[in-house]
């Protein structure tokens, strides 16, 4: 675990990961508030949390702006690069950036969680 401004980042392995399917352990993911997962097909870390019951958001924590790993502080996941700025639903809140970060389909199915990252 690291800590960013009161805030511990969680980092959680996978319990699998085959071609664009990984997959979590929805007990795990439940008892943070956010977890940092790093997957080998994004090539960055992915910030997977509960946005409300039964609903789960992942995002590819790459600056849609220059291409640099955003950090998650409070909740927000901020780019050290440029000062951009993201809601923890992806959307951009601050420029310079003018899409909002990637989003990946995440379904429950029994206790995990299964993204898939295409």
């Amino acid at each position: 675990m690291l800590a960013f401004s009161g805030c511990k980042v969680v980092y959680l392995q996978a319990k699998s990961e085959e071609g664009t399917k990984l997959v979590l352990d929805k007990a795990k993911v439940d008892e943070e508030k956010f977890v940092v997962v790093r997957a080998k097909n994004t090539g960055a870390p992915l910030y997977v949390h509960q946005a409300k019951e039964n609903q789960y958001i992942a995002l590819l924590m790459v600056c849609t702006h220059k291409g640099c790993e955003v950090e998650p502080k409070g909740k927000k996941l901020i780019c050290p690069c440029h000062g951009g700025e993201f809601s923890n639903t992806g959307k951009v809140l601050v420029a310079p950036p003018k899409s909002d970060l990637k989003r990946f389909p995440v379904k429950i199915e029994a206790n995990e969680l299964h993204i898939d990252l295409r």
